[in-house]
């Protein structure tokens, strides 16, 4: 069977069982139980609902065997269809492990027979796991999110990015000018995601807001071309005056703390790490092209003139 040739033992985790046996003696699938004289039905059509409560009662299992932690709840909160007849889940699993309480996630894997927790393409390359985001929704395409193209564009993309992120760097720029001179054929919207390991990024973003607002033009675009890597260490440069102070000569702005310091910019700035944790989105950069990830970071090139 061709799906089965794909399946290398070597995916399976060693904390989940095949439960192959189990899978393949209950009645998943939309019509009679998948056949082996025929070949495995696609997942597609199965039937999501039982299919959904199978490999949630797996998880479970998996779960309550562990001792070392307890288990409160367990909900699924991404289901995708993928490639080649696979559909990936991801967990929110409510527990409390070493006297603490949080939500911690995993992501498996079906394709109705076998159960895994990590599948790589051994033709192109990619893990899985990287695909499984949800498809964006209204709230990613705000007019405040729009720096390059027309709101009305054939196609939608979406980035999440850091002006410190080293290929933010190098691919941003070049995306923001491709898609200025096809702005009727896609639309670019840009999610401010500053990280944690780029301390002076936060100041970065709150700056290009308000230069923004003060109508410094192309600032989305300056910002990753204006070279701070010569001004201080990306890693390391806390210090928030100095960073503003660097800001302003290469921008000719005179920003002060207190404006980038405001309750209005604070919120700006958490609702972009919201939208990036809705979108399960945690490094950069990260591009969505009509709604779903593109790990390729080019799928819009093929609509540009």
């Amino acid at each position: 069977m061709r799906i089965n040739k794909l399946v290398l033992s070597a995916l399976l985790a060693s904390n989940l069982s095949l439960l192959a046996n189990s899978l393949s003696n209950q009645s998943i699938s939309s019509g009679s139980l998948i056949d082996a004289k025929v070949g495995i039905e696609s997942v597609i059509k199965l039937d999501s609902s039982k299919l959904d409560k199978l490999i949630l009662d797996v998880q479970k299992q998996k779960l309550y065997r562990n001792n070392k932690i307890k288990v409160h709840k367990v909900d699924i909160v991404l289901r995708k269809i993928l490639p080649n007849n696979w559909v990936g889940y991801i967990f929110d699993i409510d527990l409390t492990a070493n006297g603490r309480r949080f939500v911690a996630k995993d992501i498996v894997f079906t394709n109705g027979i076998e159960i895994t927790s990590n599948i790589k393409s051994l033709r192109q390359g990619f893990d899985y796991k990287r695909l499984m985001h949800p498809t964006l929704d209204k709230r990613y395409y705000e007019k405040k999110f729009l720096i390059a193209g027309d709101e009305n564009a054939t196609h939608k993309m979406v980035v999440f990015s850091d002006p410190l992120c080293p290929i933010c760097i190098d691919v941003i720029p070049s995306i923001i000018n491709n898609i200025k001179y096809n702005p009727k054929n896609v639309a670019l919207y840009y999610i401010h995601m500053p990280l944690k390991m780029h301390p002076a990024a936060t100041t970065l973003v709150r700056a290009s807001i308000v230069a923004k607002e003060q109508g410094i033009k192309n600032i989305d675009y300056k910002i990753y071309t204006a070279e701070f890597k010569n001004d201080f260490d990306a890693y390391r440069e806390k210090d928030q005056n100095k960073v503003l102070q660097i800001f302003n000569k290469k921008f000719g702005t005179s920003l002060t703390i207190e404006q980038i310091n405001t309750k209005e910019l604070k919120k700006e700035e958490e609702l972009g790490l919201y939208l990036s944790d809705e979108a399960f989105v945690n490094g950069t950069p990260t591009i969505f092209f009509d709604g779903e990830i593109d790990i390729t970071r080019s799928k819009y090139l093929q609509y540009l003139k």
